[in-house]
């Protein structure tokens, strides 16, 4: 037998329906096989974006570290920053009341050149007020600031201009006496 009977006979016993039965299968397997293709690209295309979604986060968490640092280095230097403040306030407070007792001379020099215009019969003359500075309330604080001041002064001789203040002081404090002295003086006679 030749082959091309051969051929002949054996397309004749095959069975087509079965044959076309295979075929859909086969179709049905080559759509099936695309539609996994389809979700295979999708699948792809998904962890692709995943994976630059993952890189754009990771570098989200590198800036919001960095960030986080920086501010933590901001708070640490504002709370630095606030306790320099507040020495500095300290310090103002305790310059402001050490500097007060220079500032304390000229008022009691004004309140003594005011005591020295009474004249020698215990009245005031016409520059100051009726009532003698000796006589107010004010004179014994400004005794006790004179007295303040001084010891101040020699407690603290290494500020500048100390020594000059001292002797200010000391002046003033013989001059009050003297005023005080000549007010009783003028009293007692009288």
């Amino acid at each position: 037998m030749s082959t091309i009977d051969g051929y002949d006979e054996l397309v004749s016993q095959m069975d087509y329906s079965s044959l076309e039965s295979k075929s859909r299968s086969l179709a049905s397997y080559y759509a099936y096989h695309g539609e996994l293709d389809s979700y295979c690209a999708q699948f792809h295309s998904l962890l692709t974006y995943l994976s630059s979604l993952q890189s754009y986060l990771s570098d989200l968490r590198t800036h919001h570290d960095l960030v986080n640092s920086k501010t933590n280095s901001v708070r640490t230097e504002c709370s630095s920053l606030m306790l320099d403040q507040q020495n500095l306030l300290a310090s103002a407070d305790r310059f402001a009341a050490q500097f007060a007792y220079f500032d304390v001379a000229e008022h009691i020099a004004h309140q003594l050149k005011l005591s020295l215009e009474v004249n020698l019969d215990g009245e005031a003359s016409a520059k100051s007020s009726t009532t003698s500075p000796i006589l107010t309330q004010e004179f014994p604080t400004l005794l006790h600031k004179m007295d303040e001041s001084i010891e101040y002064m020699k407690r603290n001789s290494d500020f500048a201009d100390a020594a000059a203040y001292l002797q200010k002081f000391e002046r003033l404090q013989g001059k009050h006496r003297s005023s005080f002295f000549f007010f009783l003086l003028r009293k007692c006679s009288h």
